[in-house]
């Protein structure tokens, strides 16, 4: 896999966000502010100086240089993704059976408001013949 992820160009980058010079790093590792222009320079540069800068700069260069360790990032992802959609198929669920279920109880509502109505006619109707 080629990484086009230039070392030198991010550090830069990161002084500059930080408003720091090369030399405030160069004194706060232990390297002269010429070397320190050299890596800036530099598309790579060895593991130890690499995280020494990280640690001063507070950024993690790691996460520009993957590696497949077979625990594949994606898979986990879409375990999570999986276990969520299950979490949300059984609230899906759920809800259903509460609509359902207020759907019986309405139903049974308005039987019950149809028998009243019925009554109340019934009753009126015999008071008419009554009169």
């Amino acid at each position: 896999m080629e990484n086009n992820f230039h070392v030198g160009s991010k550090i830069e980058q990161l002084l500059e966000e930080q408003h720091r010079t090369k030399r405030d790093l160069g004194l706060d590792i232990d390297m002269s502010q010429g070397n320190v222009v050299y890596l800036t320079k530099r598309e790579s540069i060895d593991v130890q100086t690499l995280h020494k800068i990280g640690n001063n700069l507070k950024y993690n260069f790691w996460k520009h240089f993957p590696i497949d360790d077979g625990t594949n990032a994606a898979t986990l992802v879409t375990e999570r993704e999986k276990q969520l959609i299950t979490e949300k198929d059984k609230v899906i669920a759920e809800l259903n059976a509460k609509i359902a279920e207020q759907g019986k109880v309405i139903e049974d509502l308005k039987q019950n408001l149809v028998k009243q109505e019925n009554d109340f006619l019934k009753e009126i109707n015999s008071m008419l013949k009554k009169k």
